[in-house]
């Protein structure tokens, strides 16, 4: 595991989008429905969710055990049943809005200060259970880098 500090990311990045009110009316419920990690098994959330999970990568270190910095890719997706709708959209572009925004950012704990930068975008069609099934996920890749705060 690349370091603690990926909790508090995590914390930071589900609290950011599930709290957001935009993304909230987007989606129809509050909070809006984020998951990461683990595909909710919850049938109500497969027709659209936010699903993130890390990639850890190498730590910046200085001389001896030291650590600067930790970098992590993040792939942050909306995840819908069936074509990807207006709002599911509309959802892909104010996670870019509000991870872009993070620059410098504190986690809640004060901890890691958190910088994102966007990467590449994902662009998904996943077959189902059926010919008649599938899935579409959408996003981006965030490559996250993270300080310990002072």
């Amino acid at each position: 595991m690349t370091g603690w500090e990926l909790g508090d990311v995590d914390a930071l990045i589900e609290s950011t989008l599930a709290n957001d009110s935009t993304i909230q009316s987007l989606m129809g419920v509050s909070p809006a429905r984020v998951a990461n990690y683990r595909v909710p098994s919850d049938l109500s959330w497969k027709l659209l969710y936010i699903y993130f999970y890390s990639i850890p990568g190498n730590d910046i270190r200085v001389q001896g055990n030291g650590r600067v910095m930790t970098t992590v890719d993040y792939d942050i997706e909306v995840r819908t049943t069936g074509a990807p709708t207006d709002n599911s959209r509309a959802i892909v572009a104010r996670i870019d809005v509000l991870i872009g925004a993070m620059k410098r950012q504190l986690t809640a704990n004060s901890q890691w200060v958190v910088c994102a930068t966007p990467l590449k975008p994902i662009n998904i069609l996943q077959s189902g259970e059926s010919s008649d099934v599938f899935y579409v996920r959408q996003g981006r890749t965030y490559a996250i880098q993270v300080v310990q705060g002072l």
